[in-house]
Formats: structure tokens, C-alpha cells, sequence
């Protein structure tokens, strides 16, 4: 699975399900805070920042697809006191995009 490790955001690309609950086929984002709902606050603006750079959206569309489309997940909360929220979006419902170089 390729992972963009960036100071702009972490970025994960699905590709096919492992575990019958993994998000197969997806952009996934992922965010670490002390606060949940910063965390997943986090996960949105990273996905809202992944569609405007990458697909081309407004602020305000990128906005309104995560309202409907982000599917939030708590990915981590062992490590006390930081919580991991990641965020995915189908690739489906987005236009194509070659995100990762094949090497």
C-alpha cells in the first residue's frame, strides 16, 4: 500500500480489501491529536487540502463531498493521550488520478 508522507498530509492509497471492514478501492488520510474530534477535524481538512490540490475542487465542493462521502474511522486510540482518526473516499467517486509513480 504507497504512502505519501509529506509535511501537507499522510496519504494512503487502497487498493483491495485485506480484512472484511478495511476501505478497499480508496484515498484514505490519516490524523493523530490529543483531542478526537480534533483528530477527525484534522482527517477532513487533510482530505478537504488532498481534493483542492490534487483534483482541482473549490474549498466549498471539496466541503460539501466530505459531508457526504468522508468516512470518518478511529484507527487508534492505544497510545494515550494521542488518538488517530483516518478519513476515506471512495475512488469511485473520483475522476482518475495517478497519485504515486510506478516504479
Amino acid at each position: 500500500m504507497p504512502c505519501i508522507n509529506s509535511n501537507r498530509w499522510p496519504l494512503v492509497e487502497s487498493s483491495e480489501a485485506v480484512t472484511p471492514d478495511a476501505r478497499a478501492d480508496s484515498w484514505i488520510v490519516v490524523e493523530s491529536a490529543e483531542d478526537v474530534v480534533a483528530a477527525a477535524k484534522g482527517a477532513t481538512y487533510r482530505m478537504v487540502d488532498l481534493l483542492v490540490s490534487r483534483w482541482g475542487f473549490s474549498e466549498v465542493h471539496a466541503y460539501i463531498l466530505c459531508s457526504v462521502a468522508l468516512k470518518l474511522r478511529l484507527s487508534q486510540m492505544v497510545n494515550e493521550p494521542v488518538y488517530t482518526v483516518s478519513g476515506a473516499i471512495s475512488k469511485q467517486i473520483l475522476p482518475a488520478r495517478e497519485l504515486f509513480p510506478v516504479l
